[in-house]
């Protein structure tokens, strides 16, 4: 078993976060950056393993193309604008066998790390998406995430070649849908709270609650042995044509707060304001930052190439051109990224 040194170094310090809000490293227990792999950045745990292999130009690693063609060369999709750094890019062809780039991570259960049977008990999915459906293969359903043996955990288009999503807590849907465009970047966060008897799904779409999307099921009811990113359930040819970036796990449930608050820009620090930022998931509070700082004393970080050095930080110069979130982001700015051995 891997332990992340960062989380050995806040433990030895015995620090709490000095803000109003937890840092969202608190409890975060996988966040998946696609800059060159599907691995867990936080720890050696819960890393992600390719469902199809990485097939016509799939995968992590995604640096962005205007004319992407996918699994048919005919006609192409503009996938050039990118979240932060690189992206987990998905293709899906005529056939599940011609579809590619989707993940599972099969350490994610409901009985063990992604538990809601006890009191207090909760858990938090986030991700980025851009779908960017390629007009030469079938039309079909886009999943962003779903478990891998039913919809207990689910959120995907509900229509073949629609752009109206749905969520599903204890294979029970939420209504009604929600419509989003394509070709630009959204975010969904799923927020499951337990009581010791029931679980309660609520679904944050760009920031906002979606109030009309919360439901109870008996914890009992929340059996998945595992999730799959970009896809949907085992046995369904459901995977998402576009790409997804940013995502994150945390073994609590976030507040509404911690998802979306009035901090903007290089001051963000909730999950949809950092993503509109150009900024990693990730941010510490200001007392971890101020461990980390004396840490960085004892020990300075290793030089990179193609990475500027500011201090603490080794911010990833952006190589390709600069994407706005649908009438939000306008700048893109250098990326904070976690990786197995602290924050980078």
């Amino acid at each position: 078993m891997k332990t992340s040194p960062l989380l050995l170094a806040i433990s030895s310090l015995g620090l709490s976060a000095a803000t109003s809000n937890a840092a969202l490293t608190d409890q975060l227990v996988a966040y998946y950056n696609f800059e060159s792999n599907i691995e867990n950045q936080v720890s050696g745990l819960h890393d992600g393993a390719y469902g199809n292999g990485t097939a016509n130009g799939a995968g992590a690693g995604f640096t962005g193309n205007a004319a992407f063609a996918g699994a048919e060369a005919t006609s192409t999709t503009d996938r050039s604008g990118l979240l932060v750094g690189s992206a987990l890019n998905l293709v899906r062809g005529d056939n599940a066998a011609a579809s590619s780039g989707w993940f599972r991570v099969s350490t994610f259960t409901s009985s063990t790390t992604l538990s809601t049977t006890t009191a207090g008990s909760g858990f938090t999915l986030s991700s980025w998406f851009y779908l960017a459906q390629d007009p030469d293969t079938t039309a079909g359903r886009n999943y962003v995430f779903e478990g891998t043996n039913n919809f207990d955990v689910s959120f995907g288009t509900g229509t073949n070649g629609g752009t109206n999503y749905r969520s599903h807590v204890g294979q029970t849907q939420l209504t009604p849908d929600s419509t989003l465009s394509a070709g630009t970047w959204h975010n969904v966060v799923h927020v499951f709270a337990g009581d010791g008897t029931n679980t309660t799904l609520t679904v944050y779409l760009d920031g906002s609650e979606i109030t009309t999307a919360s439901n109870s099921v008996l914890s009992t009811a929340m059996d998945f042995t595992g999730l799959n990113f970009g896809t949907a359930r085992d046995g369904q040819f459901r995977v998402f044509d576009g790409m997804l970036d940013e995502i994150a796990v945390w073994n609590r449930a976030l507040t509404a707060n911690e998802i979306n608050n009035g901090n903007t820009g290089s001051g963000a620090d909730s999950v949809y304001q950092r993503g509109l930022a150009g900024l990693a998931v990730p941010e510490p509070s200001t007392a971890l930052l101020s461990a980390l700082g004396a840490l960085a004393l004892l020990r300075p970080p290793p030089l990179i190439p193609g990475f500027a050095h500011h201090g603490l930080f080794r911010q990833k110069i952006p190589t390709g051109p600069p994407v706005s979130p649908e009438n939000h982001l306008t700048e893109h700015h250098p990326s904070v990224h976690v990786t197995r051995t602290g924050i980078s």
